[in-house]
C-alpha cells in the first residue's frame, strides 16, 4: 500500500527534496515556482502549505483527489458500525474545517471588489484575477459544506 505521501508526489511533476520534505509547484498554476511544500507529519498524514495562497481544498482538488486522501488509512475490517460511523464522521469534519478556514477572507476579497465596482473604478488585472480565485474557493467550500 502507498503511503499517502507517495500519491500526493507521484501526481506532482515537479516535486524534488527540499530539507526535511518536498517543494513542488502548486497544481493550480501559479505563477511561482516551488510554492507547494510537503513533508509527511510524525502520523503519517500528508502536511503541505501553499504559499500562493490556496487552501488544502484547493491543493487536493487540482490533484484529483481528497483530503481523506492525506491520511493513513485505518483497517475499517475490523471497525465496529460505530467504529467506522466516527471515522467518517472525523473525516467530514476535517474537510468542513478546511472549507471554514479560508472563507472570512475570500468573502472581504468580494466585498472589497463589489466596493470598487460600485464606485464605478475598474479592477485591475491582478485584482480580477484574485476575484476570480475568491470566486473558485468558494464555490469550492460550498460543495464540501453542502456535500455535492
Amino acid at each position: 500500500m502507498n503511503r499517502p505521501i507517495d500519491l500526493l508526489l507521484g501526481r506532482l511533476e515537479s516535486a524534488r527534496p527540499y530539507g526535511e520534505g518536498y517543494r513542488a509547484d502548486c497544481p493550480n498554476g501559479h505563477r511561482s515556482r516551488g510554492s507547494l511544500s510537503i513533508k509527511q507529519g510524525d502520523d503519517g498524514r500528508v502536511l503541505f502549505h501553499c504559499f500562493s495562497g490556496c487552501s488544502a481544498l484547493e491543493v487536493v482538488h487540482g490533484l484529483g483527489l481528497e483530503l481523506a486522501d492525506l491520511f493513513e488509512r485505518p483497517v475499517t475490517e475490523d471497525m465496529t458500525p460505530e467504529e467506522l460511523k466516527r471515522h467518517r464522521r472525523a473525516i467530514k469534519v476535517s474537510q468542513w474545517k478546511a472549507a471554514l478556514d479560508f472563507l472570512p477572507t475570500e468573502i472581504f476579497i468580494v466585498q472589497i471588489a463589489a466596493v470598487q465596482i460600485g464606485k464605478g473604478e475598474p479592477l485591475c488585472v491582478e485584482d480580477h484575477f484574485r476575484l476570480e480565485l475568491a470566486g473558485k474557493r468558494l464555490t469550492s467550500a460550498r460543495d464540501v459544506l453542502c456535500g455535492c
